[in-house]
């Protein structure tokens, strides 16, 4: 793979990135991304120091991501109890089975 260097600009500062000149596109697309998400910021909060921008969108996507991983565990909890559940049921029916035919005997 062809290796560059690549200048991104987030925040109003340029940070060289050393990567494969297919990934170029993406990396743009990203800082462009965050530069965006940077802006809304310090409209929503009237932030006017960069790094305190970039606090906030960290705490943000950090918080997205926690969330994200919260809900997953959660709805992987929710499909256990509920094979749990039937489990429990079908173990009670051959129970119930067995003891039905524990009395015919």
């Amino acid at each position: 793979m062809n290796h560059q260097d690549i200048k991104l600009v987030i925040g109003g500062r340029i940070y060289p990135v050393n990567a494969s000149s297919d990934r170029e596109p993406f990396l743009k697309e990203t800082a462009d991304q965050i530069n965006k998400r940077l802006l809304t910021i310090e409209a929503k909060y009237a932030i006017k120091n960069k790094q305190d921008s970039l606090a906030m969108l960290a705490l943000q996507l950090m918080v997205t991501k926690n969330r994200s991983v919260i809900e997953k565990d959660l709805k992987t909890v929710d499909k256990k109890q509920k094979e749990n559940q039937e489990v429990n049921t079908f173990v009670d029916a051959l129970i119930s089975k067995i003891d039905f035919h524990m009395k015919v005997d």
